[in-house]
């Protein structure tokens, strides 16, 4: 009778949980009890748990990938709605597209200065939507950072569970007893940390599990061990230049970090959620943003290729330049030649000088361009540079200055013109 009851209790707790994540069925153990050479009845053990090993690895390594896609794909999902849907206004295409038809606009007679203010909006709000672009991709960077911290704390959580449950699910074997229960804690929490990094399980004779990472690296045996990952302490959110390695560490039973283990995680080889935010703050957004700064220099080269080609009309009575850390006494540094003029106010040019950089020698200096330029002039324009600003000046009433780079030779410093 005592059997037959410790079997449908058995059979009535498995149809109970057919539907609990994480539960393994149980069987009734029963045997014969022999007295001398006579059967005098029947022996109920405990149950034990009936799990496929193979089985529970195949879930494991699953948990692992979708771990990995699900926080690859909400990272990637955020960066596109940052850069906007494909073909919408708001994109960048559709930003460098309206440049292009505002420039040929503005070649057009009509509604010149119209055309010309549309064109320097439109090239405006394409500049500040690459610059804040870049800025939302430093804070995307920060943020993937920030949960890699996030997820280094649960994982260290699920390692303190799973090496309590190995305690329990030991001394429960030793006893004699049951340890289903906790068999299926564990195997829940093994699980969760599949999904987090990947993992390899043994199961010891002893019922105690035992954990290491892809690259082989102890993290559970019959020590703990927990990881070390130093946060940010800028509080910023922005990305950095470099981030620290997460240490292994060996850890007391109440969760107290102790001495390096040697072993380090590195780069997204860990696999799972905690592999797909490396691979995002150390590869992914970097390269977009490395992406993103050539098509700025790109889109910068161009503009200033085709304003150093072209001169305004009419042309202007000053011309500011932009202000630099630079000295009148700082290496110039340019290469190639320019042409400054003064335009009289009927357009014909009262003076021009083409200075060339490469005759003036690697040694020239910013003020030995200014001393160039003045003395090519000859008084009709005088060209200074005060605070770290060029400025030229026409000389007389109606006049304008004109600079442009020699077609033949276009001037540039650095690889910019």
């Amino acid at each position: 009778m005592s059997a037959a009851q410790a079997g449908l209790k058995t059979v009535s707790t498995n149809i109970a949980n057919v539907g609990t994540p994480g539960y393994a069925r149980e069987r009734a153990n029963q045997s014969a009890a022999v007295h001398g050479d006579r059967v005098t009845g029947v022996v109920v053990g405990e149950p034990t748990r009936i799990a496929d090993k193979f089985l529970e690895a195949a879930v494991y390594r699953r948990a692992n990938d979708l771990g990995n896609s699900e926080v690859t794909s909400s990272y990637l999902d955020r960066m596109q709605t940052l850069l906007g849907a494909p073909g919408s206004e708001s994109a960048i295409p559709a930003r460098l597209n309206a440049i292009n038809s505002s420039a040929i606009a503005m070649t057009g007679a009509l509604g010149a200065e119209q055309n010309a203010a549309d064109f320097i909006a439109r090239t405006t709000d394409a500049i500040g939507t690459l610059q804040r672009l870049d800025t939302d991709m430093s804070m995307l960077t920060g943020d993937v950072d920030s949960e890699t911290g996030l997820t280094v704390e649960r994982i260290n959580a699920l390692l303190k569970q799973i090496h309590s449950l190995n305690d329990a699910v030991s001394r429960l074997d030793g006893l004699g007893r049951s340890a289903a229960g906790t068999a299926d804690q564990r195997n829940n929490a093994v699980q969760e940390l599949s999904s987090l990094m990947a993992v390899t399980v043994r199961e010891q004779p002893n019922g105690r599990l035992l954990v290491e990472t892809a690259g082989g690296a102890p993290l559970l045996d019959t020590r703990l061990r927990l990881l070390s990952y130093p946060t940010s302490k800028s509080g910023s959110g922005a990305a950095l230049a470099e981030y620290p390695g997460i240490d292994i560490r060996f850890a007391t039973e109440a969760g107290a970090l102790g001495a390096a283990t040697g072993d380090r995680i590195e780069s997204s080889a860990v696999g799972g959620k905690l592999g797909g935010l490396l691979e995002l703050r150390d590869r992914i957004l970097p390269g977009f943003r490395d992406q993103l700064g050539t098509l700025f220099t790109g889109l910068a080269r161009a503009l200033n290729g085709a304003s150093n080609a072209a001169s305004a009309v009419p042309a202007p009575n000053r011309l500011n330049g932009t202000t630099t850390a630079l000295a009148s006494s700082d290496r110039l540094g340019f290469t190639g030649a320019s042409i400054f003029a003064v335009m009289g106010s009927d357009g014909t040019i009262v003076a021009r000088t083409r200075v060339d950089f490469d005759v003036m020698g690697a040694g020239a200096t910013v003020g030995d361009a200014v001393a160039a330029i003045n003395a090519g002039l000859g008084g009709a324009g005088v060209a200074s540079f005060v605070d770290g600003r060029l400025t030229i000046d026409a000389v007389g009433t109606g006049r304008g200055v004109a600079v442009a780079d020699d077609p033949a030779v276009p001037a540039n410093r650095g690889g910019v013109g």
